[in-house]
């Protein structure tokens, strides 16, 4: 994951990227993390089992809905988008710098997520998840809108006896 200084500020970055570590270490992700001279951060989460891009988009869009740092645009495609891993010379000078502890890293690596920790992320996120499904949907069907020629037209009536401004909607 790419927590981003050009999306938010330094502090919100740390504050963003702390937040998600706490919710993976309370699911039992391991992860390593790193970061860069320009104050952003990256997450990496080794996982045993593969996943399938659109999986990998989906966790990924729904932890950007909890932290506004979080760029998902490198799990939004399959051929762009990567990140820097650790020890990678940075564009502005310096290097990705490893916050966990070598050993520690190396043991993570090594050893990988069971697919039982995405199961305890999946249900950690799970509003998350339905609210980013639910944007999709609702994406889905402007776009279909749009395609088919339907523009809504606002139409105002307003209610004589009240005198409240009723808006309606008509094709």
């Amino acid at each position: 994951m790419d927590f981003d200084t050009s999306k938010a500020l330094k502090g919100v970055v740390d504050a963003d990227a702390a937040r998600v570590g706490r919710l993976l270490s309370a699911c039992g992700v391991l992860f390593v993390e790193d970061f860069s001279p320009s104050g952003g951060r990256h997450v990496y989460i080794p996982l045993r089992d593969r996943m399938d891009a659109a999986e990998a988009r989906e966790l990924v869009e729904a932890l950007a809905l909890t932290a506004t740092s979080l760029d998902p645009s490198p799990h939004q495609n399959i051929t762009d988008g990567c990140i820097r891993v650790p020890g990678s010379v940075h564009k502005a000078g310096g290097h990705q710098t490893l916050v966990t502890p070598l050993s520690q890293a190396y043991d993570i690596l090594r050893r990988r997520n069971p697919a039982s920790a995405l199961v305890e992320l999946r249900a950690a996120l799970a509003p998350e998840l339905t609210r980013k499904r639910a944007l999709k949907a609702r994406a889905a069907r402007s776009v279909a809108a749009q395609r088919n020629g339907f523009l809504p037209q606002l139409s105002l009536t307003v209610a004589s006896e009240s005198g409240l401004l009723k808006v309606r909607l008509t094709s």
